[in-house]
Protein backbone atom coordinates (compact mmCIF):
# COMPACT_ATOMS: atom_id res chain seq x y z
CA UNK A 1 0.00 0.00 0.00
CA UNK A 2 2.65 2.50 1.18
CA UNK A 3 4.42 1.70 -2.29
CA UNK A 4 1.37 2.10 -4.67
CA UNK A 5 0.60 5.75 -2.40
CA UNK A 6 4.44 6.29 -2.99
CA UNK A 7 3.45 6.05 -7.09
CA UNK A 8 0.29 7.75 -6.99
CA UNK A 9 1.89 10.60 -5.04
CA UNK A 10 4.84 11.22 -7.45
CA UNK A 11 2.81 11.02 -10.60
CA UNK A 12 0.25 14.28 -8.69
CA UNK A 13 3.11 15.74 -8.25
CA UNK A 14 4.17 14.89 -4.53
CA UNK A 15 7.51 14.42 -4.91
CA UNK A 16 8.62 14.94 -1.36
CA UNK A 17 5.40 13.23 0.46
CA UNK A 18 6.36 10.08 -1.84
CA UNK A 19 9.57 9.85 -0.87
CA UNK A 20 8.25 9.71 2.87
CA UNK A 21 5.70 7.03 0.86
CA UNK A 22 8.54 5.00 -0.36
CA UNK A 23 10.84 5.53 2.68
CA UNK A 24 8.24 3.92 5.06
CA UNK A 25 7.40 0.86 2.80
CA UNK A 26 11.06 0.06 2.11
CA UNK A 27 11.14 0.21 6.16
CA UNK A 28 8.87 -3.20 6.04
CA UNK A 29 9.78 -4.49 3.08
CA UNK A 30 10.33 -8.00 3.63
CA UNK A 31 13.03 -9.04 0.70
CA UNK A 32 15.80 -7.73 -1.38
CA UNK A 33 14.21 -7.65 -4.34
CA UNK A 34 11.53 -5.70 -2.51
CA UNK A 35 14.13 -2.96 -1.59
CA UNK A 36 15.42 -3.11 -4.79
CA UNK A 37 12.24 -1.85 -6.45
CA UNK A 38 11.80 0.53 -3.56
CA UNK A 39 14.89 2.42 -3.97
CA UNK A 40 14.72 2.25 -7.61
CA UNK A 41 11.36 4.32 -6.77
CA UNK A 42 13.31 6.85 -4.32
CA UNK A 43 15.92 7.37 -6.94
CA UNK A 44 13.48 8.01 -9.56
CA UNK A 45 12.06 10.97 -6.77
CA UNK A 46 15.51 12.10 -6.42
CA UNK A 47 15.57 12.74 -10.23
CA UNK A 48 12.13 14.25 -10.44
CA UNK A 49 12.93 16.97 -8.04
CA UNK A 50 16.58 17.53 -9.48
CA UNK A 51 18.48 15.66 -7.24
CA UNK A 52 20.92 14.29 -9.54
CA UNK A 53 23.24 13.33 -7.08
CA UNK A 54 21.32 11.40 -4.82
CA UNK A 55 19.40 9.75 -7.81
CA UNK A 56 22.81 8.77 -9.72
CA UNK A 57 24.27 7.17 -6.30
CA UNK A 58 21.17 5.17 -5.18
CA UNK A 59 20.94 3.33 -8.64
CA UNK A 60 24.72 2.94 -8.86
CA UNK A 61 24.33 1.01 -5.44
CA UNK A 62 21.42 -0.80 -6.37
CA UNK A 63 22.83 -2.25 -9.42
CA UNK A 64 25.65 -3.22 -7.32
CA UNK A 65 22.99 -5.25 -5.47
CA UNK A 66 20.97 -6.46 -8.75
CA UNK A 67 24.35 -8.23 -10.12
CA UNK A 68 25.14 -9.62 -7.10
CA UNK A 69 21.12 -11.31 -6.79
CA UNK A 70 21.82 -12.29 -10.82
CA UNK A 71 18.33 -10.16 -11.56
CA UNK A 72 19.51 -8.69 -15.18
CA UNK A 73 15.67 -7.58 -15.84
CA UNK A 74 16.43 -5.40 -12.76
CA UNK A 75 20.09 -4.63 -13.65
CA UNK A 76 18.78 -3.25 -17.03
CA UNK A 77 16.16 -0.94 -15.73
CA UNK A 78 18.88 0.58 -14.07
CA UNK A 79 21.19 1.17 -16.29
CA UNK A 80 18.73 2.27 -18.59
CA UNK A 81 17.62 4.80 -15.69
CA UNK A 82 21.19 5.84 -15.23
CA UNK A 83 21.51 6.25 -18.99
CA UNK A 84 18.86 8.27 -18.81
CA UNK A 85 19.80 10.56 -16.30
CA UNK A 86 23.51 10.82 -17.14
CA UNK A 87 21.57 12.08 -20.76
CA UNK A 88 19.71 14.75 -19.40
CA UNK A 89 22.57 15.98 -17.21
CA UNK A 90 24.39 16.12 -20.71
CA UNK A 91 27.11 13.69 -20.33
CA UNK A 92 26.84 11.82 -23.64
CA UNK A 93 29.60 9.42 -23.16
CA UNK A 94 27.97 7.87 -19.68
CA UNK A 95 24.49 7.97 -21.72
CA UNK A 96 25.91 5.99 -24.29
CA UNK A 97 27.54 3.71 -21.85
CA UNK A 98 24.73 3.08 -19.82
CA UNK A 99 22.57 2.43 -22.32
CA UNK A 100 24.46 0.34 -24.25
CA UNK A 101 24.52 -2.09 -21.54
CA UNK A 102 20.74 -1.81 -21.16
CA UNK A 103 19.81 -2.41 -24.79
CA UNK A 104 22.20 -5.32 -24.44
CA UNK A 105 20.69 -7.07 -21.44
CA UNK A 106 17.40 -6.24 -22.57
CA UNK A 107 17.89 -8.00 -25.76
CA UNK A 108 18.82 -10.77 -23.70
CA UNK A 109 15.84 -11.32 -21.49
CA UNK A 110 13.21 -10.26 -24.87
CA UNK A 111 12.12 -7.68 -23.39
CA UNK A 112 10.72 -5.02 -25.96
CA UNK A 113 9.95 -2.71 -23.95
CA UNK A 114 12.95 -1.84 -22.43
CA UNK A 115 14.70 -2.65 -26.28
CA UNK A 116 12.71 0.16 -27.33
CA UNK A 117 13.21 2.76 -23.96
CA UNK A 118 16.94 1.99 -24.48
CA UNK A 119 17.40 2.00 -28.32
CA UNK A 120 15.57 5.67 -28.89
CA UNK A 121 17.28 7.09 -26.14
CA UNK A 122 20.83 5.67 -27.46
CA UNK A 123 19.43 6.92 -30.72
CA UNK A 124 19.51 10.64 -29.26
CA UNK A 125 22.93 10.71 -27.68
CA UNK A 126 24.29 9.45 -31.21
CA UNK A 127 22.18 12.41 -32.93
CA UNK A 128 23.91 14.74 -30.20
CA UNK A 129 26.88 13.33 -30.52
CA UNK A 130 26.09 14.06 -34.45
CA UNK A 131 27.59 10.04 -35.10
CA UNK A 132 25.73 9.22 -37.93
CA UNK A 133 26.62 5.78 -38.76
CA UNK A 134 25.80 4.68 -35.19
CA UNK A 135 22.42 5.98 -35.67
CA UNK A 136 21.97 4.46 -38.93
CA UNK A 137 22.60 0.95 -37.60
CA UNK A 138 20.62 1.26 -34.77
CA UNK A 139 17.74 3.17 -36.40
CA UNK A 140 16.01 -0.06 -38.23
CA UNK A 141 15.51 -2.34 -35.42
CA UNK A 142 14.93 0.32 -32.93
CA UNK A 143 12.25 1.52 -35.51
CA UNK A 144 10.44 -1.96 -36.47
CA UNK A 145 10.04 -2.15 -32.01
CA UNK A 146 9.01 1.02 -31.89
CA UNK A 147 6.45 0.79 -34.70
CA UNK A 148 5.07 -2.51 -33.24
CA UNK A 149 5.03 -1.40 -30.11
CA UNK A 150 1.49 0.17 -28.35
CA UNK A 151 2.91 3.41 -26.88
CA UNK A 152 1.91 6.86 -28.85
CA UNK A 153 4.70 8.52 -26.84
CA UNK A 154 7.16 6.26 -28.02
CA UNK A 155 6.53 6.92 -31.99
CA UNK A 156 6.07 10.77 -30.82
CA UNK A 157 9.84 10.66 -29.97
CA UNK A 158 10.73 8.39 -32.63
CA UNK A 159 9.47 10.96 -35.41
CA UNK A 160 11.54 13.22 -33.78
CA UNK A 161 14.63 11.68 -33.60
CA UNK A 162 14.18 10.82 -37.41
CA UNK A 163 13.38 14.77 -38.25
CA UNK A 164 16.65 15.32 -36.18
CA UNK A 165 18.71 12.17 -38.56
CA UNK A 166 17.34 13.94 -41.38
CA UNK A 167 18.50 17.74 -40.50
CA UNK A 168 21.84 16.45 -39.61
CA UNK A 169 22.16 14.52 -42.80
CA UNK A 170 21.72 17.71 -45.03
CA UNK A 171 17.47 17.09 -45.83
CA UNK A 172 15.00 19.52 -45.92
CA UNK A 173 12.13 19.67 -42.94
CA UNK A 174 8.51 20.74 -44.86
CA UNK A 175 6.22 22.53 -43.27
CA UNK A 176 4.16 19.55 -43.01
CA UNK A 177 6.50 17.54 -41.31
CA UNK A 178 7.14 20.13 -38.80
CA UNK A 179 3.18 20.57 -38.11
CA UNK A 180 3.35 16.96 -37.37
CA UNK A 181 5.95 17.34 -35.22
CA UNK A 182 4.15 20.22 -33.36
CA UNK A 183 1.11 17.33 -32.32
CA UNK A 184 3.76 14.56 -31.34
CA UNK A 185 5.97 16.91 -29.44
CA UNK A 186 2.50 17.34 -27.08
CA UNK A 187 2.32 13.15 -27.57
CA UNK A 188 5.63 12.95 -25.92
CA UNK A 189 5.46 10.85 -22.07
CA UNK A 190 7.21 13.56 -20.11
CA UNK A 191 8.63 17.05 -19.28
CA UNK A 192 11.93 16.00 -19.54
CA UNK A 193 11.75 14.43 -22.86
CA UNK A 194 10.27 17.29 -23.72
CA UNK A 195 13.27 19.31 -22.47
CA UNK A 196 15.68 16.85 -24.05
CA UNK A 197 13.73 17.48 -27.74
CA UNK A 198 13.60 20.87 -27.57
CA UNK A 199 17.13 21.78 -26.74
CA UNK A 200 18.96 18.76 -28.49
CA UNK A 201 16.46 18.76 -31.49
CA UNK A 202 14.29 21.46 -32.14
CA UNK A 203 16.98 23.93 -31.99
CA UNK A 204 18.51 22.68 -35.39
CA UNK A 205 14.93 22.42 -36.92
CA UNK A 206 15.00 26.01 -36.56
CA UNK A 207 10.82 25.20 -34.41
CA UNK A 208 9.33 27.37 -31.48
CA UNK A 209 8.14 25.17 -29.03
CA UNK A 210 6.55 26.02 -25.45
CA UNK A 211 8.27 24.60 -22.74
CA UNK A 212 6.99 22.85 -20.13
CA UNK A 213 6.53 24.63 -16.94
CA UNK A 214 8.62 24.38 -13.55
CA UNK A 215 6.21 22.24 -11.27
CA UNK A 216 5.52 24.32 -8.06
CA UNK A 217 6.62 21.92 -5.15
CA UNK A 218 3.62 21.24 -3.10
CA UNK A 219 2.73 19.06 -0.03
CA UNK A 220 0.15 16.39 0.38
CA UNK A 221 -2.74 17.45 2.79
CA UNK A 222 -4.52 14.61 5.08
CA UNK A 223 -5.05 14.41 8.46
CA UNK A 224 -4.36 10.45 7.55
CA UNK A 225 -1.35 11.27 6.11
CA UNK A 226 0.18 11.53 9.28
CA UNK A 227 0.86 8.20 9.62
CA UNK A 228 2.66 7.55 6.67
CA UNK A 229 5.20 10.30 8.21
CA UNK A 230 5.15 8.08 11.54
CA UNK A 231 5.40 4.85 10.19
CA UNK A 232 4.72 3.03 13.21
CA UNK A 233 2.62 0.48 11.48
CA UNK A 234 1.90 -2.71 14.09
CA UNK A 235 2.94 -6.77 12.31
Amino acid sequence: IMSALGIWLRHAGYFNDAELAFECSYKYAKNDRQRLTLINSIAIVASSKGDYIKARNLYIDNHKIALDLNLSNVAALIESNLGYLALYEGNTADAESWLRKAFINYQKINKRAGQVSAGLNLLMVFLIQENVVNFERLHEPTSTLTHAFPNEAKKALLLWLEAGYKKLTGGYISRNEKEQLQVAYKQLESDKIKMLVHNHLAKKLEMSLDLPTTPTPKRFSSTWFNLVKTCNWEI
